[in-house]
């Protein structure tokens, strides 16, 4: 991704190499390998006209309980490079009943996937030991443990 900059400031993001060519129709710009990137000799080239690469902050840690985190909307210079950062913010109490929700579905969808990986023990031509039996349930009764679903204790076969 590029940022073009006007006067210090972002002027369109996101920004392509060919929005650059189309915008600068006189200028003759060297082939870049776009999986690649602006090679860092040619960096300067690129910021004559105001554009530069724009990477992406690691997201930062935070609550996923009480807090959400967002992408921000448009790049922030950071050491002197553009970049994409994050915003976090308090869930209002919609958002809590929201993340617990989608908490709840994701740590179901995982017991289900650990269940489906156990079924052939299942089948009408084997005898489930009792290890099995003992792991199926306890992975069954997960979303009664105490915390769920931020808390959890999966069981060991």
């Amino acid at each position: 991704m590029y940022v073009k900059i006007l006067n210090n400031e972002v002027d369109i993001y996101p920004y392509s190499l060919a929005q650059l060519s189309a915008d600068n129709k006189n200028v003759s710009f060297p082939k870049i390998n776009h999986s690649v990137g602006i090679p860092d000799n040619l960096l300067s080239v690129f910021a004559g006209h105001g554009v530069y690469p724009c990477g992406e902050l690691e997201r930062p840690s935070y609550n996923r309980q009480t807090q959400l985190l967002t992408k921000d909307s448009e790049p922030k210079l950071v050491n002197g490079e553009w970049c994409m950062g994050w915003t976090i913010t308090e869930a209002t109490s919609d958002d809590l009943v929201l993340l617990t929700a989608t908490e709840a579905r994701l740590m179901r969808d995982e017991r289900n996937t650990r269940l489906a990986a156990t079924d052939w023990v299942g089948a009408s031509d084997i005898t489930m030991s009792s290890e099995y039996t003992i792991y199926r349930q306890s992975l069954r009764d997960v979303p009664a443990q105490a915390g769920f679903p931020y808390s959890i204790t999966w069981p060991t076969l």
